[in-house]
C-alpha cells in the first residue's frame, strides 16, 4: 500500500478532504476510459502465438527487419538499443528501420540483405502511416526480387478492422498480429508490437522483461 505524508504539504485540510471525496469518481473515470487497455493482463494465447511465430522466424531466417515509426514501434527499439550487444553472433539479429528516410542508410541495408534470408515485421496501428508504408514498400520490393512467394516473409502488426496494411494482409494471407484499439502506442509493451520483437528472441536483458510479463498472464 502506498502511504502519503501530507504533513509538510501546501494543501490545507479542507482542500485535501474535498479532493479525497472525489477518489471514487476519479477511479471510475479511469476504469471507464476507452484507452485503458494497457491495465489488462497479457493474454496467454497471445504469448503462445508469439512463441510459435518466433520459433518459425528463427528457424527459417537469418534476421528480421522491423519497420515502424510511432509509439508502437519505439518501445521495442528502445529496449533493443538499451540491452543489445552490438557485435554478438549468439543472438538472432533484429534490424529496426523507419526512423530515418536516409537513402544511403537504406541502400547500405539493402546491399547487406542480398545474401541474407530475412523476413519483415511491419508495425503501424493505423495501417496507413506514411513513413512506415514507404519503407515497407521498399523492402517488399527487395523480397520480390529474392523470392517467388513473399507471403511467408511478411508479418503485419496493425489494428483489428481497417487500414491499408490490414487489407493487404487479409488478401495475401500474411501472418498478422492485432494491436488492440484501446491501447495507445506509448503503452504497447503488452501488445504484439512490443512483445513479438523482444520476448521470444532472447535479446540481452530480455529475462527481466519476461519475468515481469509472466506475472501478468491471464
Amino acid at each position: 500500500m502506498i502511504k502519503c505524508d501530507f504533513s509538510r504539504s501546501y494543501i490545507d485540510d479542507e482542500k485535501y478532504n474535498e479532493l479525497f471525496k472525489r477518489k471514487d469518481e476519479i477511479y471510475n473515470l479511469f476504469l471507464n476510459d476507452p484507452m485503458n487497455g494497457w491495465i489488462n493482463e497479457v493474454s496467454t494465447s497471445l504469448i503462445e502465438d508469439i512463441k510459435v511465430t518466433a520459433n518459425h522466424v528463427k528457424k527459417e531466417y537469418d534476421l528480421m527487419i522491423v519497420i515502424g515509426i510511432g509509439g508502437s514501434f519505439l518501445g521495442s527499439l528502445a529496449f533493443n538499443n538499451l540491452f543489445k550487444k552490438k557485435y554478438n553472433d549468439n543472438t538472432f539479429k533484429i534490424i529496426y528501420v523507419g526512423s530515418t528516410l536516409s537513402s544511403s542508410d537504406t541502400n547500405d541495408l539493402i546491399e547487406y540483405l542480398k545474401n541474407k534470408k530475412f523476413c519483415i515485421n511491419v508495425i503501424s496501428k493505423s495501417g496507413n502511416t506514411l513513413e512506415t508504408n514507404i519503407m515497407y514498400n521498399k523492402f517488399k520490393e527487395v523480397l520480390k526480387e529474392k523470392y517467388k512467394d513473399i507471403s511467408k516473409h511478411i508479418i503485419i502488426s496493425t489494428n483489428s478492422s481497417e487500414g491499408k496494411l490490414r487489407e493487404e494482409a487479409a488478401i495475401n494471407d500474411y501472418k498478422m498480429f492485432v494491436l488492440p484499439d484501446n491501447i495507445g502506442g506509448r503503452f504497447s509493451f503488452i501488445t504484439a508490437a512490443y512483445l513479438f520483437d523482444v520476448y521470444p528472441f532472447d535479446q540481452p536483458g530480455v529475462e527481466v522483461y519476461k519475468s515481469e510479463i509472466s506475472k501478468n498472464y491471464n
